[in-house]
């Protein structure tokens, strides 16, 4: 994936910002990823014995916002 530099990445409510810098460049792919694989498990989340997928989904969103973070550093 390339980004040009002060790309800003949007999916739902999670947004990044690519300032130019490779490493960042690798944490935004791994946020693109974590987003979609959170996208796949909610949607197999049905009204009862699903709580191992919301469980995975909370741990998910969490790593989503430490990266974002490191991103914006």
């Amino acid at each position: 994936m390339f980004l040009q530099k002060n790309y800003f990445l949007t999916h739902g409510r999670h947004y990044v910002t690519y300032n130019g810098n490779e490493s960042n460049l690798n944490t935004v792919d791994k946020i693109i990823v974590l987003v979609e694989e959170i996208a796949v498990l909610k949607s197999r989340y049905t009204d009862h014995d699903t709580g191992h997928l919301r469980t995975a989904v909370s741990v998910l969103e969490k790593r989503v916002v430490e990266l974002r973070d490191r991103v914006h550093d």
